[in-house]
C-alpha cells in the first residue's frame, strides 16, 4: 500500500488558517491524500469518483473545485482530461531527495496527459524552488523544465511542420481558409501528434460518418444566448484559448451541446437571471461555471408558478364563528 507523508507545516500555511473553513480543511487534506494522488500532485481524478470518495454530491463537489480554483487558486482542473493540480502540493509532500524520488517526479509527469497543468504548478513552485536550499527542490525544478520544453518542442515542431507543408502545397486557384478555421485544425492536429507521440496510442481508423462536417457548435451556442431577454449581456466571440472557452468545452464534455443549448433557453424562465429582481443578471461567464450551470439547466432559478390565494377566514369571522357555537351549545344544556 502507497502511503503520502504530508508535513505539518501545511496547518501553519496562512491562508488555511485565516481563510479555509473547516470543510476547506479537509478538502485540501482529502487532495493531497487521496488513493489516486501523488507527490508532485497532478494526476487524473473524476469528479465523480471524487464526489463518491468524501460522501458529497457531484454538484456539491463541483462547488468546491470551483472554490479552490477561483477563490483561493490553490488548484487548478481540466474538466475534459478530469485531471487535478494541487498547486502547491510539492510544498508538503516531498520532504528528502536522492534518485528515487527524482525517478517518481520524471514518471509522474510522463503520465499526465494535460501541459497546461504542468505549466500551472511550476509558475507556482518556482519561486520556492528557488529559495529552498535542498538539492532535491532544484532536481524537481530541472525534471519539470525539461518536460515542458519537451512538450512544447514536439507542438511546435509540428506546427512548423504543417504551416510550411500546407503553404507551399496549395494551388493559387484554392480558397484559402479563413484563419479562424485554420487556427481550429492546428490545434485538432496537434493535440492528436502529442497524443500519438507521447503516449504512443495506435491510430485507429475514422468512420466515414465520423468524417462528415460537424455543425458549428460555436455559432449556435452563441446564437442561442443572444436570443436571450435583452438585460442578458451578449457575446460575440468564443475564442480558444480563454477561460471562457475552456470553461464551455467541460460543460459540453461532462453533459452535451443539447443540454448546453437547453440550460440557455431556461434562463428566459427566470425574473431573477434576466435581472428583474435586482440589479444583478446572469452573464455568460457565470453561466459556464460548473455550480451555476448544473442549478440552470435543473430549473433552480425558474419563477415559480404563482398559487392563486384561497379564501380564508379573518380573525374577526373566527371568533364571530366560535362564539356562536358557544352560544348554542349553552342554550342545548
Amino acid at each position: 500500500m502507497s502511503r503520502t507523508i504530508i508535513e505539518r507545516e501545511f496547518w501553519n500555511d496562512e491562508q488555511v488558517i485565516d481563510e479555509y473553513s473547516p470543510e476547506d480543511k479537509l478538502f485540501m487534506m482529502y487532495l493531497l491524500t487521496c488513493p489516486r494522488g501523488n507527490s508532485t500532485g497532478i494526476f487524473k481524478l473524476p469528479i465523480k469518483l471524487m464526489a463518491f470518495e468524501i460522501g458529497y454530491s457531484p454538484e456539491s463537489t463541483r462547488t468546491l473545485i470551483d472554490r479552490f480554483m477561483n477563490k483561493y487558486t490553490r488548484i487548478t482542473y481540466d474538466f475534459e482530461e478530469q485531471e487535478i493540480a494541487i498547486h502547491n502540493a510539492m510544498k508538503y509532500t516531498i520532504n528528502r531527495g536522492g534518485r528515487p524520488i527524482e525517478e517518481m517526479v520524471t514518471r509522474t509527469l510522463e503520465e499526465v496527459s494535460s501541459l497546461h497543468l504542468i505549466e500551472r504548478v511550476y509558475e507556482n513552485m518556482i519561486d520556492w524552488w528557488e529559495l529552498s536550499k535542498r538539492d532535491v527542490d532544484k532536481s524537481i525544478k530541472t525534471i519539470f523544465e525539461q518536460e515542458i520544453s519537451k512538450r512544447n518542442y514536439i507542438l511546435n515542431t509540428y506546427t512548423n511542420t504543417y504551416t510550411n507543408t500546407y503553404t507551399y502545397t496549395h494551388t493559387p486557384t484554392e480558397s484559402v481558409p479563413d484563419t479562424e478555421e485554420v487556427e481550429k485544425f492546428n490545434i485538432s492536429e496537434k493535440n492528436k501528434l502529442y497524443s500519438d507521440t507521447v503516449h504512443d496510442t495506435p491510430t485507429e481508423s475514422v468512420p466515414d460518418t465520423a468524417k462528415q462536417p460537424q455543425p458549428n457548435r460555436k455559432s449556435q451556442i452563441i446564437d442561442e444566448w443572444n436570443k436571450l431577454d435583452g438585460n442578458i449581456p451578449k457575446i460575440q466571440s468564443l475564442n480558444p484559448g480563454t477561460d471562457r472557452y475552456k470553461m464551455l468545452k467541460a460543460r459540453i464534455s461532462e453533459y452535451s451541446l443539447d443540454d448546453v443549448l437547453k440550460a440557455i433557453k431556461t434562463i428566459d424562465n427566470s425574473r431573477f437571471l434576466k435581472g428583474y429582481i435586482s440589479t444583478w443578471n446572469a452573464t455568460f461567464d457565470w453561466f459556464v461555471k460548473p455550480s451555476n450551470f448544473v442549478k440552470v439547466l435543473e430549473g433552480t432559478y425558474n419563477d415559480k408558478a404563482e398559487i392563486q390565494p384561497t379564501k380564508e377566514e379573518s380573525i374577526s369571522e373566527i371568533a364571530r364563528r366560535r362564539r356562536l357555537e358557544r352560544l348554542k351549545n349553552q342554550e342545548n344544556k
